[in-house]
């Protein structure tokens, strides 16, 4: 029994503003480094986040705190080994309320864990979010607050 592939739709539509799709275009090189592969990706993910926004079908249960989560695909908040040694790293090297980097994170799980691609080190930090230990400010990986540690109970 053969399984039948899902092929993907190629789609062709015009943009009122030209100004937004160059905007779309640099947010998705800004966040992969490339457009190559990913561009059509991240379009998905807009148009999904919008139904959700809009209520449209099932989509607003994929909203969670914010963002669009999909299940069968959604990465593990788990604090891993490589996160806790990056957040032994941030506690030693500066106080909570400091603010770091996206390069210097990435100069530490590079440096401590031996992580080098920079698509490792946004799911490393996006885990440190999503767990109380840095906060986004921008929401464009570029600067991070150093939060105080919760208490275990």
């Amino acid at each position: 029994m053969s399984k039948k592939l899902k092929i993907s739709n190629q789609v062709e539509v015009r943009i009122p503003d030209p100004e937004v799709w160059k905007d779309f275009k640099e947010f998705v090189k800004f966040k992969h480094e490339t457009n190559y592969g990913v561009t059509g990706s991240e379009l998905q993910k807009a148009l999904k986040y919008h139904m959700a926004m809009e209520g449209w079908k099932n989509y607003p249960n994929m909203i969670h705190e914010g963002m669009l989560v999909e299940k069968s695909h959604a990465h593990s908040h788990k604090i891993g080994m490589a996160d806790r040694i990056l957040i032994q790293t941030i506690y030693k090297e500066v106080s909570p309320g400091a603010i770091i980097h996206f390069k210097q994170l990435g100069r530490w799980l590079a440096g401590e864990c031996g992580l080098t691609d920079r698509r490792t080190h946004k799911s490393h930090i996006e885990v440190l979010v999503y767990n109380k230990v840095l906060e986004d400010l921008y929401n464009d990986y570029t600067e991070y607050k150093v939060l105080i540690p919760e208490e275990e109970d």
